[in-house]
């Protein structure tokens, strides 16, 4: 069925309808039988009570909760970045110090032991030994004075089993080693009881020495006290005065039995009897044959082992230049030297041989009379040590690579020059390959004596006889002989060598000594180079 077209006029009037089924009447159509539409019924709203205003409460401040207190976190300090990497980083161009850099990246530069710039850089405080500096390797240099001085017992060995070697305050010392033969073991046998004195047993014999004190002399006059009515005396090295008053001759004895003493008109008169000695020091006669003693009050000068006696003939005269008396008081010969004569002498000094002398043949003063003895040593016909800074005559040929044949302070046998090969100041070869020579003046022998050659040498080279030649040559008439070179004589090696060679049958006429020395190559040329030094012609004694 066909619905009627409904305006909009209608249709909105028909919406008013629907409740009451008018609108299908309108519209010509029959009632259905389904259940009318009911119109859209919004739901029921409750009442929705009013809200109740909620009085104000007052605001409760938030309460943090308990937190321990944090400490201050301590600023970080910047770190530094490190003063270096190597010890080139560190150098403070001072050749006496170390380039050093530690662990944790900081520079150090701590003295280089014995290095010196100057000889007083180099005192050991040792009074006995000579300090110099070695100013071209900057090394100290300590050398004994003499034969007495010392660092340890090593350097004091007299090669005597009968006595101890010591070295004290750096002196040598050797008191005697118990024995038979010895009249003092320690120096507790030979304490004199006198505090003015030092005792020592030396050598088997008591030896004593003056000992500081404010009552110690030498003399009298050491102990005037200003005052004249006392005797100022010195008895066994000690001050005495005394009283001059006395009532009994008790009053004016003396302490020693070398002093007198009498009493007359209340005045003590002392006198000292000739030649009575109170010490041994009051018996030195300064001559090195004789041991001086004081032995009960008189004076003994010993020469060997003590002879007891009675009378003069007692005693053996053991040659006409000296002089023999029993001392009678003590028991004991004496010996001094007689006035001077022919061959007599209180030195080696006083004996000369002229000069015709035996080189061979020392002069010696036995027991003040003159010997003679093997001399104990080659005589020296020629020699060269360099000491003087120059090369002495010897001549150099090189070849123009910077390191030669020359005058060097660098090392020496004999202080304080030596003859070097290599490059000064550098103190080596490397400059590539490198060789020169140097040879001697003209030496002539004596005719029909045998002829020995000495030189002392250090080669810092490459070891092997092969690499870095170094050899000698004689030289007769422009003809050249090889006589050594550095393989012979313990071989090559840094250290001071010896070398001694008989020449008696290369050197038959005048003749001329010539080092060579040849690298070959530029390689491993970085060691010192080559030192010869004391080069000397011999003649050994028979």
């Amino acid at each position: 069925m066909r619905l009627p077209v409904v305006d909009a006029a209608n249709s909105f009037r028909l919406r008013q309808l629907v409740g009451s089924g008018l609108a299908l009447a309108l519209l010509g159509c029959p009632k259905a039988e389904e259940e009318p539409l009911v119109p859209d019924v919004p739901p029921a709203v409750e009442d929705v009570p009013d809200v109740v205003e909620t009085p104000d409460v007052p605001k409760v401040p938030d309460v943090p909760p308990d937190v321990p207190d944090v400490p201050d976190v301590p600023d970080v300090p910047d770190v530094a970045p490190p003063e270096c990497e190597t010890g080139d980083d560190c150098k403070d161009f001072d050749n006496c110090t170390e380039d050093v850099c530690t662990e944790d990246g900081k520079c150090e530069n701590p003295p280089i032991a014995e290095c010196c710039v100057t000889d007083e850089d180099c005192d050991d405080g040792v009074g006995c030994t000579v300090d110099s500096c070695n100013s071209t390797q900057q090394k100290c240099l300590h050398a004994f004075e003499d034969n007495s001085c010392c660092l340890t017992v090593a350097d004091c060995n007299d090669a005597d089993k009968c006595t101890y070697d010591v070295c004290a305050a750096n002196r040598c010392v050797h008191p005697q080693v118990a024995g038979a033969a010895c009249e003092c073991v320690k120096d507790e046998l030979c304490d004199d009881s006198n505090p003015c004195t030092t005792e020592k047993c030396l050598a088997g014999v008591c030896e004593y020495s003056a000992a500081a004190g404010e009552t110690c002399c030498a003399t009298a006059a050491d102990c005037d006290d200003g005052n004249a009515e006392t005797f100022d005396s010195c008895q066994q090295g000690i001050c005495w005065n005394k009283a001059l008053a006395c009532e009994l001759e008790e009053d004016c004895k003396a302490p020693s039995e070398c002093v007198k003493g009498a009493c007359a008109n209340g005045q003590c008169t002392f006198e000292t009897p000739p030649g009575c000695c109170e010490t041994d020091l009051d018996c030195d006669d300064g001559l090195a044959q004789t041991t001086d003693s004081c032995t009960k009050n008189e004076c003994v000068n010993v020469i060997g082992s003590p002879t007891g006696c009675g009378n003069d003939s007692d005693c053996a005269v053991p040659n006409p230049c000296t002089a023999v008396k029993c001392k009678q008081q003590a028991g004991l010969c004496s010996y001094a030297p007689k006035p001077e004569g022919d061959g007599c002498c209180i030195t080696a000094d006083d004996c000369s041989q002229g000069g015709d002398a035996d080189p061979c043949v020392q002069t010696t003063c036995g027991v003040f009379q003159c010997a003679t003895a093997p001399s104990g040593a080659n005589v020296t016909v020629w020699e060269t040590t360099f000491d003087t800074g120059t090369l002495e005559g010897w001549e150099v040929d090189d070849d123009g690579s910077g390191a030669n044949w020359q005058p060097s302070q660098g090392q020496a046998i004999s202080k304080p020059y030596s003859l070097y090969y290599g490059k000064l100041p550098d103190m080596n070869f490397n400059v590539g390959a490198t060789s020169g020579s140097v040879i001697s003046k003209p030496i002539e022998p004596e005719a029909g004596q045998p002829v020995l050659l000495h030189f002392d040498r250090n080669v810092d080279t490459e070891p092997i006889s092969s690499k870095d030649l170094l050899w000698l040559e004689i030289v007769i008439n422009n003809n050249a002989t090889s006589i050594w070179d550095k393989g012979f004589e313990n071989g090559p090696g840094v250290g001071w060598k010896t070398v001694d060679i008989d020449i008696t049958d290369y050197a038959t006429g005048t003749f001329q000594l010539r080092f060579q020395f040849d690298s070959l190559d530029e390689v491993n040329n970085f060691g010192e180079g080559v030192y010869i030094d004391n080069v000397r012609i011999e003649r050994p004694c028979q």
